[in-house]
C-alpha cells in the first residue's frame, strides 16, 4: 500500500506518492472544492477543503542517483565558483526554513 501525501494550497494541491522517495506527483490547479473529512488515506484527523479537478499537471522528476543530485550539483557549482553559499538557497533562506519548521513543530505539540 502506497500512502499519498498532499500539499494543500488555496488554489490547488499537489499529491505525491512515497514522499521521501518521490519521483512523480500530480498538481491540481483551480478546481472545485471537495471535503476530505472522510479521507480515503486512512489518516486520522484529516479535515480540509481541497480544490479538485481544474487543470491537472503530471509531475515527473526521475532521480539520476538518489534524489539529492540537484542539491549536489548546485553546491558543487558554488564551491568551484569560490562562493561561500549557494545563490539558489542562501544561508538566510535555510535559517528561515528552519524557523518555519520549528514553529510548525511547536504548534503540532
Amino acid at each position: 500500500m502506497v500512502l499519498t501525501d498532499m500539499i494543500l494550497g488555496t488554489k490547488g494541491r499537489i499529491e505525491i506518492d512515497e514522499f521521501s522517495r518521490a519521483q512523480k506527483g500530480v498538481l491540481y490547479i483551480n478546481g472545485e472544492e471537495k471535503d476530505t473529512s472522510e479521507s480515503s488515506s486512512g489518516r486520522a484527523g484529516v479535515r480540509s477543503s481541497v480544490p479538485e479537478g481544474g487543470e491537472i499537471i503530471p509531475l515527473d522528476y526521475p532521480h539520476e542517483i538518489n534524489g539529492f543530485e540537484f542539491e549536489i550539483q548546485a553546491i558543487r557549482k558554488a564551491i568551484f565558483a569560490g562562493e561561500k553559499e549557494c545563490d539558489l538557497i542562501t544561508l538566510q533562506d535555510s535559517i528561515n526554513i528552519h524557523r518555519i519548521i520549528e514553529e510548525a513543530r511547536n504548534q503540532w505539540n
